[in-house]
């Protein structure tokens, strides 16, 4: 049942258009992750898991994302009014 539940949250992943959800599901996904790994009682990996990817590589990713203000681009809006914009 957690496989199932780790592969629609995998799933769902790619329906996100905001960043900060995807680091969040992704946070969701990695604890899952480490979960599955507990339950096949690789209680160190799942440990080391949980502290590498979600302590340190997706909190940087996280504040990476914050500091820069990503701004929303409309999904409408085409490919060259993209590049003609003038500053």
């Amino acid at each position: 049942m957690l496989s199932y539940i780790l592969l629609a949250a995998t799933l769902a992943l790619f329906e996100l258009s905001n960043p900060i959800y995807v680091i969040v599901l992704l946070i969701i996904i990695f604890l899952l992750g480490s979960l599955l790994l507990l339950f096949f009682q690789y209680q160190y990996f799942a440990l080391l898991y949980i502290v590498v990817y979600v302590g340190a590589i997706l909190v940087l990713f996280l504040f990476v994302i914050m500091m820069l203000e990503i701004r929303q681009l409309n999904i409408q809006q085409s490919f060259f009014t993209f590049f003609n914009q003038k500053n």
